[in-house]
């Protein structure tokens, strides 16, 4: 009897010393929301999913707890998106590797306007690194073909492209300057798929000048905006336009892309795609000028209607405006084909015999976006969606 009882007091012992003793807790990386092992463009897609579109909850609050303060919020999810655009701003540890948290703290209080209040805990983590990437074997980033003209012009644009199985919220990547050949200053980028609202969350930065210098780009949609880039192959998604070195000899040369990445939409999960890099080629050698990196008067000859593909309704946006009082091109300067200085009939000739009956290619810039290398009347004040 004796010890029976001497057995039920030990399990009653073991069972406080459990209920009573907090659960150790696990390590982790601060600013990795998703769980995947890396801080990247998906953990502010999922965070902000998570926050705003009752999305799946981290599985380390502590990890989504950015700026270390206690708690969980809308901040986390905009200096996640500033540290990957910028590189400042670092987390605060454990980064970048997994470590404890060397600051846990309770959670914090948070209230509404209207008083409600509710506990927003940035501090437990019990478990931590269950998430893995999502593969698409459909998904590709590509740097698609450049061509700048160079001379007084020192500005090229840079395309990329995209292909994807399922609809995305994002991409980023990071393209070498192996020659060198791009100024300092600091690139413009913009989203050109179609499918999101001029808010886009996107950026451009040129992290060097000298040679293996390097460009990271990214793009994502708004959460609250309820958009999203759709499956589709190929399309492009972001273009970005910089400055050439002066001096910038005529010939082709090598865009490494060395990292990509897409956001899975639904998940908040990164996918890694398939990487292929592409080329520039400058035809005439890049004056010693001022250059803004800038997309003003930028177009791609016979796009009248900005959606950076020439076709059929080229044409028919040169007809209307022509002959039946519809409204003017994006840019008049895509819309003069030839390159003749006037909109007329011939331009409609000209677009025309190049799409159905095997023309020579139009006059520069083209196929790639670029400043018109002829003088003439004809502006370009806005192209592009």
């Amino acid at each position: 009897m004796r010890s029976g009882k001497w057995e039920r007091l030990l399990l009653l012992a073991c069972m406080v010393f459990a209920f009573c003793v907090p659960i150790l807790a696990t390590d982790f990386i601060r600013g990795d929301a998703n769980g995947d092992g890396s801080v990247s463009l998906a953990d502010g897609h999922f965070l902000n999913s998570h926050l705003f579109r009752d999305g799946p909850a981290p599985e380390c609050m502590a990890a989504a707890d950015f700026n270390d303060d206690g708690c969980v919020d809308g901040s986390d999810a905009i200096r996640i998106l500033d540290f990957i655009s910028s590189q400042e701003g670092r987390p605060a540890p454990p980064f970048p590797a997994v470590g404890s948290d060397p600051t846990p703290e309770g959670p914090c209080v948070l209230a509404d306007e209207s008083g409600r209040k509710w506990v927003r805990d940035g501090n437990s983590c019990t478990s931590y690194g269950d998430s893995t990437p999502l593969e698409d074997p459909g998904a590709k980033v590509e740097v698609q073909k450049t061509i700048a003209g160079g001379g007084n012009d020192a500005r090229a644009v840079i395309s990329i492209a995209v292909s994807n199985s399922g609809d995305i919220a994002g991409v980023a990547g990071t393209i070498v300057d192996e020659a060198g050949i791009f100024s300092h200053m600091k690139p413009d980028a913009r989203d050109v798929s179609g499918f999101v609202k001029p808010t886009v969350y996107q950026y451009a930065l040129n992290d060097a000048i000298t040679p293996g210098g390097q460009i990271r780009f990214g793009l994502l949609t708004l959460i609250t905006d309820g958009l999203w880039i759709p499956a589709g192959e190929d399309r492009p998604t972001v273009e970005m336009v910089v400055c050439l070195a002066p001096g910038t000899r005529p010939g082709k040369y090598p865009l490494t892309l060395v990292t990509g990445e897409l956001v899975d939409n639904a998940s908040g999960q990164a996918i890694y795609p398939k990487l292929v890099s592409g080329t520039i080629e400058v035809l005439n050698e890049v004056a010693d000028t001022v250059c803004e990196p800038s997309f003003l008067d930028l177009f791609i000859r016979g796009d009248c209607n900005g959606d950076h593909v020439i076709d059929i309704s080229d044409a028919v946006d040169i007809l209307g405006y022509l002959f039946l009082g519809r409204k003017q091109p994006a840019c008049f300067d895509a819309a003069d084909v030839n390159d003749d200085g006037e909109l007329n009939i011939s331009d409609l000739t000209a677009i025309l015999t190049w799409l159905f009956l095997g023309g020579p290619n139009l006059p520069q810039p083209f196929p790639s976006i670029g400043s018109d290398p002829t003088y003439d009347s004809i502006g370009c004040l806005f192209i592009g969606k």
